[in-house]
């Protein structure tokens, strides 16, 4: 399951303007991992029909009577399956019928980051990224604000691994390629034709590298190593 992925910095940038969607943005410093709950920016179809960036929150919360649920745990990841132990396809499920039907969007990133499978040393932190590109579409449906939201929500859809993740992690974000934009984006397209671009990414589209810790726990390690005051010199006298 995907909750962290890296977005905007130069890179990020140089693909927003060639898509033409480009805005300026404020964001606090350094602030380019996006992390559940964090304010993204997501593209999706404007009231006028066009193309748009537009801010949105990491993690859907549906205008359901009782959203506790999506508040407490952000939902990130849509399966487009279905659910694990349901799979019914993500246009038949509850929470995600209606935004993949009218509230497509697309979240342009550099890399993201996984946990791979569990080992005899814990979890193992791996980056995929592109292999001789710079930046990808991974697409995604959105919510409007909501009585339990006050911004705009997403969420990312994935769909199973291809055999270049498949030995480290059994998901992966689904792509969507520049050419088949205009496809996602089309609300009277058939789902069937919509549903087709959610296939996994081709085998060598990436690379599994070593990942890091996030810089924002990676952080409070320093900061909380550097509190701790340190242990007095060992004294022959002892």
């Amino acid at each position: 399951m995907c909750v962290r992925y890296n977005t905007i910095d130069e890179r990020w940038e140089r693909f927003i303007r060639r898509l033409g969607v480009w805005k300026a943005i404020e964001l606090p410093p350094k602030q380019y991992e996006m992390f559940p709950r964090h304010i993204g920016q997501i593209i999706r179809l404007s009231e006028h029909g066009g193309l748009e960036l537009a801010e949105a929150k990491f993690g859907i919360i549906p205008p359901f009577p009782d959203a506790s649920l999506f508040q407490r745990k952000p939902v990130v990841n849509a399966r487009a399956e279905g659910g694990e132990n349901r799979p019914i396809g993500i246009e038949n499920m509850t929470t995600f019928r209606d935004p993949f039907r009218y509230r497509r969007c697309l979240v342009p990133m550099t890399s993201y980051f996984e946990y791979g499978d569990r080992t005899p040393t814990g979890k193992a932190i791996i980056e995929i990224v592109p292999r001789g590109s710079e930046e990808f579409l991974v697409p995604g449906l959105w919510e409007p604000p909501n009585r339990h939201s006050e911004t705009p929500t997403f969420v990312l859809v994935t769909t199973a691994s291809n055999a270049t993740l498949a030995p480290v992690h059994s998901r992966n974000l689904a792509m969507v390629e520049e050419e088949n934009m205009p496809l996602w984006f089309d609300h009277t397209a058939p789902m069937e034709a919509v549903k087709s671009l959610l296939a996994p990414p081709p085998d060598d589209w990436m690379e599994v590298l070593p990942g890091r810790a996030p810089e924002r726990k990676e952080q409070l390690r320093r900061e909380t190593s550097e509190k701790k005051p340190k242990p007095a010199e060992p004294s022959l006298f002892d």
